[in-house]
């Protein structure tokens, strides 16, 4: 599910640049509204549980246990954290791009890069998780991301590279969250899958405040949005690398 996310914006993006150039900003905006909500809304009749329910059922009080964990409250900022530079990449890259005498079409083609490479990320890192322990995986994929922005943004030649190995490393963070559910679930075992899942997607609302963020740092040059989201790509993991030298001491 995951991968076809990033699956989907390898031809997106194409297609946005040739209605932004074709119908301006409002018209395209507009249009995507509208085919967002009819392509998806369709589809919420084909949903189904996994589970049958049960004939009968009687109310279950929801369990709230794992607010009490350190687990939870190490894995949920870094969470948040990465949500904070996640998305500057594909926001900035083609601007980027264009800033440093590349045509729009190479902009737009860096983002389908980024993209692609996200998918088969998506993939690894999922693996990853379900043999190793989440902040290990958290620790290398942080690593990686930030070595990227921090060393190949900043030239032309390399930019491509950047686009690969960030789409690799960052592209599949939400992968991880399953490996987060089992790290939690291994202190408490009524926890609360959904409700947990919920809070880790509800924590990518970090993208809104990277916004004016990511602005403020685009006034003093490139050279700062890269080092911003190298900066808290590398807190998130070193912070996450402690939490698990602290759980397993």
């Amino acid at each position: 599910m995951l991968g076809s996310k990033s699956a989907a914006g390898v031809g997106l993006p194409f297609v946005m640049r040739f209605l932004l150039d074709r119908y301006g900003f409002r018209t395209t905006i507009r249009a995507w509204a509208v085919a967002s909500l009819a392509l998806t809304a369709p589809l919420l009749y084909f949903l189904r549980p996994r589970i049958p329910p049960p004939s009968s059922t009687s109310p279950q009080r929801l369990s709230l246990s794992f607010l009490k964990l350190q687990s939870f409250w190490m894995l949920q900022p870094g969470n948040i954290l990465q949500s904070l530079g996640h998305s500057l990449p594909t926001t900035y890259l083609a601007p980027y791009a264009r800033a440093i005498g590349l045509d729009a079409t190479t902009g737009t083609l860096m983002i389908a890069l980024l993209n692609a490479t996200s998918v088969p990320g998506s993939v690894l890192i999922g693996m990853l998780g379900d043999r190793f322990h989440v902040t290990t995986v958290v620790l290398v994929c942080t690593l990686g991301s930030a070595l990227a922005t921090l060393v190949f943004c900043d030239r032309v030649a390399l930019l491509a590279v950047f686009a690969i190995l960030y789409g690799f490393f960052a592209g599949g963070n939400s992968a991880m969250w399953s490996g987060v559910l089992m790290c939690v679930k291994e202190e408490t075992s009524a926890l609360e899958t959904g409700l947990v899942f919920g809070l880790l997607a509800g924590g990518r609302s970090g993208s809104v405040v990277s916004g004016p963020l990511s602005t403020a740092r685009a006034c003093a040059g490139w050279l700062g949005w890269s080092l911003v989201n190298g900066d808290w790509r590398a807190e998130r993991g070193l912070g996450r690398w402690a939490m698990r030298r602290s759980m397993d001491g």
